[in-house]
C-alpha cells in the first residue's frame, strides 16, 4: 500500500491542477479558486483513503442526485456498469437531473443550484 502523509494537505487549486483535472473544477472564475485556497484545509487520509460505509438498507426517503461533472446517461452507464461508487443509485425511487459546470456547483452555478433543490 502506498504511503500518505496524514493529514493529506489541500489542493492547491492552481492551473497545473486545472490542466490535470479540467471537469472538476470547470465554471470556476480566478475568484472562485482564490477564495477556495484560501479557504482549503487538509484532511486525514483515513477519511479520503478509509471505506465509505452505507447503510444496508437505505430509508424510504426522496432520493435526487443532481449530476453536475457527469451527465445524466452517463451515470447511468456506470450504474448498469456496476461500478461501487454508483451501486446505490440502481435502486428504486432515484430522481435524476443535470447541472452541468464542475464539482462544486454551490460556486460555479449557484442560482441554478439552489433552483433545482427548491423544485424537490
Amino acid at each position: 500500500m502506498q504511503e500518505h502523509p496524514d493529514p493529506v494537505p489541500a489542493r492547491p487549486f492552481d492551473e497545473d491542477g486545472q490542466r490535470r483535472d479540467p471537469v472538476s473544477p470547470a465554471g470556476l472564475s480566478a475568484g472562485d479558486l482564490t477564495q477556495m485556497r484560501r479557504r482549503a484545509t487538509a484532511q486525514s487520509a483515513a477519511l479520503m483513503l478509509g471505506p465509505a460505509r452505507r447503510p444496508a438498507e437505505i430509508p424510504d426517503t426522496p432520493r435526487t442526485l443532481i449530476a453536475a461533472t457527469f451527465t445524466v446517461e452517463q451515470v447511468r452507464a456506470m450504474v448498469a456498469a456496476g461500478l461501487p461508487a454508483f451501486a446505490m443509485l440502481a435502486g428504486p425511487g432515484w430522481t435524476m437531473t443535470e447541472l452541468p459546470t464542475g464539482h462544486w456547483p454551490m460556486l460555479s452555478r449557484p442560482k441554478e443550484l439552489a433552483e433545482l433543490l427548491l423544485a424537490m
